[in-house]
């Protein structure tokens, strides 16, 4: 059973599930509900299913529109539709947009928020989630804690499977998880700075060695919390 808040986290790349509940009110029509992304989500588009429990509500019962102004999409029921729905029943939106390289890394993180408009110009309240993605300092020094240039990374998840990285900005030696079509890149260290990683257990391993040092012969551990 998938578990829904207002607090989620992933790493850039990462598919993020969401739910909006409808409930429906005595006599009102025209329910449509409007969703707005931040730039660092990307609304999967076709992604949207309506359920009612767990029975599925067919798609000739509502309309879903993107690019809407100043909105990300609005899914428009038919009043027929909510006429025959009894008092207070949920009606279960689900959706996924993608965290993309756009997203902003921890800070305020990356927000999404939806409303009901029904009957003439009625508004609910926004609810809001908001989505979190981290960063990682990597730090490669001597025995006297003095910076060492020369080492080359790479990164895996908790089970071992790499995960590709790009160089954001040259000048501050700052890489982020790269998005489907990108070439991953070795991570260069002296000082390097990972983003977009999601709360969990990661592996360095060391490829290349700073010249006069051995390399580690083992993949170090470490873990993002939050």
């Amino acid at each position: 059973c998938e578990v829904y808040g207002t607090v989620s986290d992933a790493s850039i790349g990462d598919t993020v599930q969401f739910k909006a509940t409808v409930i429906t009110g005595a006599g009102y029509e025209k329910y449509v509900l409007y969703d707005k992304m931040d730039a660092g989500l990307t609304f999967n588009t076709g992604s949207v299913v309506v359920k009612i429990g767990d029975t599925v509500v067919d798609s000739s019962n509502y309309t879903v529109s993107e690019n809407v102004q100043d909105y990300t999409f609005t899914v428009a029921f038919k009043d027929e539709f909510i006429a025959k729905q009894p008092l207070n029943t949920n009606i279960d939106v689900y959706y996924t947009a993608v965290l993309n390289e756009n997203a902003v890394i921890e800070g305020d993180g990356n927000l999404n928020e939806n409303q009901l408009k029904y009957s003439e110009n009625q508004w609910t309240d926004k609810k809001q989630t908001v989505t979190y993605t981290y960063a990682f300092d990597l730090v490669k020094t001597d025995k006297d804690k003095n910076p060492l240039d020369g080492a080359e990374f790479k990164l895996y998840d908790a089970n071992g499977n790499e995960i590709a990285v790009v160089l954001e900005d040259r000048a501050t030696n700052t890489y982020r998880v790269a998005v489907t079509g990108e070439t991953g890149v070795l991570i260069k260290a002296g000082k390097a700075t990972i983003n977009g990683l999601d709360k969990g257990n990661y592996q360095l391993e060391e490829i290349t060695a700073p010249t006069g040092y051995n390399k580690l012969t083992s993949k170090v551990n470490f873990t993002i919390t939050g």
